[in-house]
């Protein structure tokens, strides 16, 4: 099983640091960058992008104790993007 709580932790950890030094909206990518670089921080998994045709867009594959554990992350990624637009533009 997935260290959900740690794994959520060390991404929300990871997006903090990194918003903290913005002043401008974030790119997709920029983002799946972060949460990619979050996760891949964990020595236990190895992380990949999943293929598109295959699994979808922005899906990533987390290989973990001869598991495999595919995370859609495309809510979370629009989800990060429109609240830090709403906080940017909130603080302008």
């Amino acid at each position: 099983m997935l260290p959900l709580e740690e794994l959520k932790t060390t991404i929300f950890h990871n997006m903090m640091q990194r918003l903290s030094k913005e002043k401008e909206e974030l790119t997709e990518f920029e983002i799946k960058s972060i949460i990619f670089e979050s996760i891949n921080s964990f020595s236990a998994f190895e992380v990949k992008w999943g293929k598109p045709v295959k699994f979808g867009k922005n899906r990533i594959l987390i290989h973990y104790q001869n598991r495999i554990a595919i995370l859609d992350l495309n809510l979370l990624i629009h989800f990060i993007k429109d609240v830090w637009k709403n906080y940017l533009n909130k603080n302008q």
